[in-house]
C-alpha cells in the first residue's frame, strides 16, 4: 500500500469515527425561525427551521422559546441555555471522596458517588425522611464493607444530581440507621445510566438525554 493510500483510508476512518460520535449541542440564542447552537463546543452554527449543520444537526423550528433539533435519530426539544447532555463536576474532599446533594423523590440529601457500590444505598433513618415506603419492599441481604445486613429493595421514584434526573432508579434500604451507614450511596443503579470520568481528584457525571 502506497502512503497516499494509507493516508486516504487514514483519513476515511477518522471521519467515520467522527460520524459515529454522537454530537453535543447547547443552544444559545433563539428567535421565530432561527437559533444559534454551539455544536461539539467548538463550533457556532446559525440555523434556520429545516437547515442541517455540517456535523448533521437539523433545526426542525424554532420559536424565542424553545428550539426542535434532531441529531443522531433522536429528536429533542431544548430552551435556551439547554444542551443534548446534562454534566456535573465534582471534586474530591480531603478524603478522596466526591461528596453531593442529590435529590431523591425531590427531597435533598447528601450523597457519595461510590463506583464500587452495586446499588443506591440508604440507611433507615435516610429513608423515612426521604418518604420511602421501604417496608412493602422485598427483603434481602445487602453486603457493605463491615460485612453482610438485612435490607429492603425498594424503587425510587427519581434521583437527581446537578441537572441530571433518572426516574424508577433500584435502591436497598438497610436495617441499621446512621451508624450502619452515615451517607447514601450512589452506586451502580443510578451510575451505570450515565457516563463517569475520572481525572485525579475531579469525577465528571455525563449524561446524554
Amino acid at each position: 500500500m502506497t502512503p497516499v493510500r494509507a493516508l486516504t483510508l487514514a483519513i476515511a476512518l477518522l471521519l467515520q469515527v467522527a460520524q459515529a460520535e454522537a454530537a453535543n449541542v447547547l443552544v444559545i440564542s433563539l428567535a421565530h425561525g432561527r437559533a444559534d447552537l454551539v455544536i461539539n463546543g467548538m463550533s457556532v452554527r446559525t440555523l434556520r427551521d429545516g437547515q442541517s449543520s455540517p456535523e448533521g444537526v437539523v433545526l426542525v423550528s424554532a420559536t424565542p422559546e424553545a428550539a426542535v433539533i434532531e441529531t443522531d435519530g433522536r429528536r429533542y426539544t431544548l430552551r435556551l441555555g439547554q444542551g443534548t447532555t446534562s454534566t456535573v463536576v465534582l471534586k474530591a474532599n480531603a478524603g478522596g471522596l466526591f461528596l453531593t446533594t442529590a435529590y431523591i423523590n425531590t427531597v435533598p440529601v447528601q450523597v457519595v458517588v461510590d463506583t464500587g457500590a452495586s446499588t443506591v444505598a440508604i440507611n433507615r433513618t435516610d429513608a423515612d425522611r426521604l418518604g420511602i415506603d421501604y417496608a412493602s419492599g422485598q427483603r434481602v441481604v445487602f453486603r457493605t464493607a463491615n460485612g453482610a445486613t438485612a435490607a429492603w429493595r425498594v424503587t425510587l421514584a427519581s434521583v437527581q444530581v446537578g441537572e441530571i434526573v433518572l426516574s424508577n432508579v433500584a435502591a436497598a434500604v438497610l436495617e441499621g440507621g446512621p451508624e450502619q451507614l452515615p451517607i447514601v450511596l450512589l452506586g451502580s443503579t443510578f451510575l451505570q445510566h450515565v457516563d463517569v470520568q475520572r481525572n485525579g481528584d475531579t469525577l465528571t457525571i455525563t449524561k446524554r438525554w
